[in-house]
């Protein structure tokens, strides 16, 4: 993640330092024309030159860090995963803006003044012909405002379509090269039938082209931290993703298992990492997980069969499963207090004795040199398996007669569940599904739409939906709370530069029109948002706000400075002077995201690919903004402010 902010950095890193080298060539060539005082040293054209974009490359790198902040306030795993790659991403654009305002400026001192550049004043072909084909275009809109407004508002609202259709969820599907798959036979089955189960679905999986080796867990130890009977087993499946993709090989290995008999296991099918993530956002394996809770045991496995039914008849689940309680046999002993106390028994004394016949009672330790081994007292095994036995064992009472157990309690044989599992107290069933193709959160919206019309619950009984789906909406929750703290942040900063509410809106007006383009990104490559995406989205703010920014302050600049009217050649030369660095710092920042771009199902790129697709896309609109949109609201709302500015600067001289 440190490497991925880096990354994404890395194009942004020249963006302060192409702005200041480009406005000290512009300033030389004019001094080279003329049109500065000869008497006015190089050095101190290039001061002046520096100065003049000096306030907007600090305060833009000021807003790219503040709508950055409400990365290290977010929690849990995602807080986790993105807090390195703002990390690195802020840590880099402070040293780049520190060098672009030290090191670029002696550089420009050292290399411009002699350069041909300079000295004869010339322009490339290509910003020739892009000031030839932009000035048009900006005239244009100077003269029809609104309908640069229209347009803004247009796509505005296309922005807030495509937010609200485009599915979510809570990280991208990773890819990573290894699936792990879940086998859980009904407990009580032996650590033979798991073995031959497991045997078969092996020899199954190798049979797949794509699949290089299986290796399988079967049960794990009672002090482990996640215990498992002999009947669960966890099989690591090593794929080749060169040759296919991954979704069309779980669709192979489903196949592939509905062709063996797996004597009623629920099988998952997930990838390591993500089910460690999943395990520990729901405490389940699977990203969509459904608890369904209730008082009663038998209406609660009824009511969640239904509800898995309904799940399985969702596009893009992947074999959607309940949590295996079955009923076992086992002995039930209940103590009898009226005759227990005729032979001299308490309550306690008998409910001891019989949990040390049953469980045992540890009454020393055994030393084997550096090994320690628990010495305990228990009935041996095979009478705990012999109900009879039991039930004429003789044991002593405390008048010193010995008497049957049978005398003193009543054995029986019942059946009881397995295992009753709790949340806050209440009982509660689990229905858990992977994803094959779609998104978290639309499945878990289809499923409460369908459950809410097909299924009535008994009173007292409700679900909760969690897993990813939970996860997406507290953390989607959380970022846009931090986030519209870090924009009233922005806000008071771009106040304090410009002492104006009309600039500051005219410079934030543009944002949503910019998101147009990240949301298209979105639309074309899968059309769900997740929280990569989002981070995305955030990134573009900033970006999109340091143009406004440039443009704003030439136009005081030259308003102040040097006195220059309010007029349309005044918003087209600032539009026109600032075109070849906004293009330059957005072409380099997108240049720097093509590798992210490419190869998308690559393992590692999970994260950064969706980040990448918003950020792209939202430079390439954010050029056309500055060129259709800004300067036809200047010339509607700029004219007042830029007045107030100027009266503000003849009375502070």
């Amino acid at each position: 993640m440190t490497l991925g902010g880096l990354a994404v950095a890395i194009g942004e890193l020249t963006d302060d330092a192409v702005v200041g080298v480009e406005n000290t060539i512009r300033w030389l060539k004019e001094q080279q024309k003329n049109l500065q005082d000869k008497s006015i040293s190089t050095l101190e054209v290039i001061l002046r030159a520096s100065s003049e974009v000096r306030g907007s490359i600090v305060f833009s790198t000021v807003l790219v860090v503040l709508v950055f902040m409400p990365l290290f306030a977010l929690g849990n795993i995602e807080g986790r995963l993105l807090a390195p790659l703002g990390i690195a991403y802020i840590v880099a654009l402070i040293a780049s803006t520190i060098v672009a305002m030290t090191i670029s400026v002696v550089l420009c001192y050292y290399l411009l003044p002699g350069s041909k550049l300079v000295k004869e004043g010339l322009e490339t072909r290509f910003v020739k012909w892009i000031k030839r084909k932009a000035e048009p275009i900006i005239r244009w809109n100077i003269r029809n405002a609104k309908i640069g407004l229209i347009i803004a508002g247009v796509s505005t609202l296309l922005t807030a379509l495509l937010i609200l259709q485009a599915g979510k969820e809570f990280l991208p599907p990773f890819n990573e090269g290894t699936l792990t798959i879940g086998v859980a036979l009904p407990p009580g089955s032996s650590l033979e039938q798991s073995n031959q189960v497991g045997q078969k679905m092996e020899a199954a999986l190798l049979d797949i082209p794509s699949i290089k080796s299986t290796a399988r867990r079967t049960g794990r130890a009672e002090e482990d931290e996640h215990a498992n009977g002999v009947n669960v087993s966890e099989l690591e499946v090593d794929i080749d993703l060169e040759e296919r993709g991954k979704d069309e090989i779980i669709a192979d290995i489903k196949q592939a298992f509905s062709k063996i008999n797996l004597q009623g296991a629920n099988v998952s099918i997930g990838q390591p990492i993500s089910h460690r993530i999943e395990h520990i956002l729901s405490g389940v394996r699977a990203p969509l997980v459904i608890k369904l809770f209730g008082s009663d045991l038998d209406e609660l496995r009824v009511t969640a069969d239904k509800v898995r039914d309904i799940l399985e008849d969702i596009p893009g689940t992947l074999n959607p499963v309940v949590d295996q309680e079955v009923k076992v046999p086992q002995v039930t002993i209940v103590p009898d207090r009226e005759r227990a106390a005729q032979y001299g028994f308490t309550f306690g004394e008998l409910t001891d004795m019989i949990e040390t016949i049953l469980a045992g009672e540890e009454i020393g330790r055994i030393l084997d040199g550096n090994k320690s081994y628990k010495l305990t007292l228990r009935l041996d095994e095979r009478r705990l398996q012999d109900i009879g036995q039991l039930r004429h064992m003789q044991i002593y009472t405390p008048k010193g007669t010995s008497i049957p157990l049978s005398a003193v309690t009543e054995i029986r044989e019942t059946e009881g569940r397995n295992s009753i599992s709790h949340d806050n107290g209440q009982r509660r069933l689990v229905i858990s599904s992977g994803i094959l193709d779609g998104d978290s959160v639309t499945i878990i919206e289809t499923l409460k739409q369908r459950v809410e019309a097909e299924l009535d619950l008994p009173q007292g009984y409700f679900l909760s939906y969690e897993g990813t789906y939970k996860s997406q909406q507290e953390s989607s929750r959380n970022l846009l709370f931090f986030t519209l703290i870090a924009f009233i942040g922005i806000l008071l900063v771009l106040y304090y530069k410009f002492r104006s509410v009309s600039f500051v809106f005219q410079i934030l007006a543009n944002i949503p029109v910019t998101y147009l383009g990240a949301m298209i990104g979105v639309l074309l490559t899968g059309n769900v948002i997740s929280l990569a995406s989002l981070v995305g989205l955030i990134s573009i703010l900033g970006l999109a706000a340091r143009n406004g920014i440039l443009l704003i302050e030439y136009w005081l600049h030259k308003a102040t400075e040097e006195g220059v009217p309010f007029s349309e050649d005044l918003i087209v030369t600032g539009s026109l002077n600032r075109l070849v660095p906004m293009l330059m710092t957005s072409l380099t920042s997108m240049l720097a995201l093509i590798p992210l771009l490419l190869s998308p199902d690559q393992p590692g790129k999970e994260l950064l690919y969706p980040l990448a697709v918003t950020t792209f896309g939202g430079l390439i609109v954010s050029t056309l903004v500055e060129i259709i949109v800004r300067p036809g609201m200047f010339k509607m709302f700029g004219e007042k402010p830029l007045l107030k500015a100027v009266e503000r600067y003849k009375q502070s001289q």
